[in-house]
């Protein structure tokens, strides 16, 4: 049976593909199985990925721990940070934080030739990264060798000013979907920094995010759209965000208290 990607191209249903994503956010083998076999109870031939997802996201709703729900919907709940860029840049500064780096989101650096606005400027012992945040809000795209040349090429000429010989400069790319070929060779060859949605391995994005426990706030089911937004242009952006504006009691400056008990409700059974 063939399924349709977000991309728009149809690949052969996995069903070793699907059981590898269940278990790397940590759904038990029992109900792997299970998972996948009302999957493929349901299964016909205009299935796509999007169905796939829903059918076992709604399973996992019913069976499984809240936390494996919300990490099996990561990746659309990271999407949901959009349209901007802007919220993406403050959710990774977030993630690094919890691994002992030091982060100023929104800089503006003078390089040799001209300024730039670098996303993330992050700090860790005596490195110093330049990092740009490629935002996609929807699936099948993958970044390009565009961002890659542009990355390069900033990080060249801040480096040519900032450059101090106690510290080592480096570029990094970080993208919420897959890289293409291009830029997973050109990254190597220029010894920049590459993250993406699912690779290198355990660095992932995907992985950062789950190790770091640090959640975004699209992933919550009782926030609307529209309240979503108001938070979002707030920098409010993580589940870390709100339970400390819960725990300031400053919550209910954006919205309900009938809101913010649902929250905190729904916030309580992801971490219980």
């Amino acid at each position: 049976m063939q399924i349709t990607k977000a991309s728009g191209l149809a690949e052969d249903f996995s069903e070793i593909k699907l059981l590898n994503s269940l278990k790397a956010v940590g759904i038990s083998k029992d109900i792997g199985k299970e998972t996948l076999r009302l999957v493929k109870d349901k299964l016909s031939s205009d299935t796509d990925t999007g169905k796939v997802h829903n059918i076992v996201s709604q399973y996992l709703g019913q069976h499984a721990h809240p936390l494996y729900q919300l990490n099996y919907n990561l990746k659309r709940a990271v999407f949901k940070l959009g349209p901007t860029g802007y919220p993406f840049e403050y959710f990774v500064a977030q993630i690094l934080e919890e691994f002992k780096y030091h982060t100023k989101v929104g800089t503006v650096l003078k390089g040799k030739c001209v300024s730039h606005e670098v996303d993330i400027v992050a700090k860790k012992d005596n490195q110093i990264y330049y990092i740009e945040c490629k935002f996609h809000n929807r699936p099948g795209l993958k970044t390009d060798i565009q961002a890659a040349l542009y990355t390069q090429a900033r990080f060249q000429d801040i480096s040519n000013k900032h450059n101090t010989p106690n510290n080592n400069h480096y570029s990094w790319l970080i993208t919420n979907t897959k890289a293409t070929k291009d830029v997973g060779n050109y990254t190597k060859c220029q010894n920049m920094k590459l993250t993406s949605w699912g690779s290198p391995g355990k660095e992932s994005l995907f992985n950062l995010i789950i190790t770091s426990r640090i959640h975004p706030i699209t992933a919550l089911n009782s926030i609307s759209k529209d309240q979503t937004q108001l938070l979002l242009k707030q920098n409010i952006v993580t589940l870390n965000d709100l339970t400390h504006l819960i725990k300031n009691n400053h919550l209910i400056n954006y919205l309900s208290r009938d809101v913010v008990k649902k929250i905190k409700k729904e916030i309580s059974s992801i971490y219980s």
